[in-house]
C-alpha cells in the first residue's frame, strides 16, 4: 500500500511478454487488469493503482493474494514514494521500477501489517506488488514487461 507518492516517462521497447512501462496514465485507464512478465517468460495478472484512492488502499483489507496476482501502481512522473504494509494479511514482494523501465530493486517478503516504510533507494515511475518468490529471478536492471490483460485468464 502507497503512503504518498507520484511518478514516470513513456518508453516504447518491446520486451518478450510485453512493452516497458509507460507513464502516461490514460492509455491504461481502459485496462482491467495488467500482465507483467519477466524476461523469463513468468508473469502476473494484476489490478491497476492508478488514482491516490487506488494506491493509498493497495491490497489492505484482503485475506489473500493469488500466487499469480498482484497490483501494479504507475505515476505520472518520477517519484520516491512510502510504501508500508499496514492492513495487509500476507507477505509481499515490492519490484521499484526505476525511470526507464528497469527493475530499481526488489523488497522481498515485506512483512504484513507492518508499520514500517519501504522506500525505494531512487525514483521511480512504477511498483509492483507480488507473491513472495513469484519473480524470484529479478534483480537491479532487469526489464519487465507490461500489457493490458483483458479476459486474460491465469497461467496457473
Amino acid at each position: 500500500m502507497l503512503m504518498a507518492g507520484s511518478a514516470a516517462i513513456g518508453i516504447t521497447t518491446h520486451l518478450r511478454g510485453g512493452h516497458a512501462i509507460d507513464a502516461r496514465l490514460e492509455q491504461y485507464e481502459h485496462c482491467e487488469r495488467m500482465r507483467v512478465a519477466s524476461h523469463s517468460g513468468d508473469y502476473i495478472l494484476a489490478e491497476l493503482a492508478l488514482s491516490a484512492a487506488d494506491q493509498e488502499r493497495g491490497l489492505r483489507d484482503r485475506d489473500a493474494l493469488a500466487a499469480d496476482g498482484g497490483m501494479v501502481f504507475i505515476f505520472p512522473e518520477p517519484v520516491l514514494p512510502d510504501f508500508w504494509m499496514n492492513g495487509v494479511a500476507f507477505p509481499l514482494d515490492l519490484i521499484f521500477v526505476a525511470p526507464g523501465g528497469a527493475v530499481l530493486e526488489v523488497h522481498r517478503s515485506a512483512r504484513p501489517g507492518s508499520v514500517d516504510l519501504i522506500t525505494p533507494s531512487g525514483p521511480i515511475i512504477a511498483a509492483v506488488e507480488t507473491a513472495p518468490g513469484r519473480f524470484a529471478d529479478l534483480s537491479p536492471g532487469t526489464q519487465l514487461g507490461f500489457d493490458c490483460a483483458e479476459g486474460e485468464r491465469s497461467p496457473t
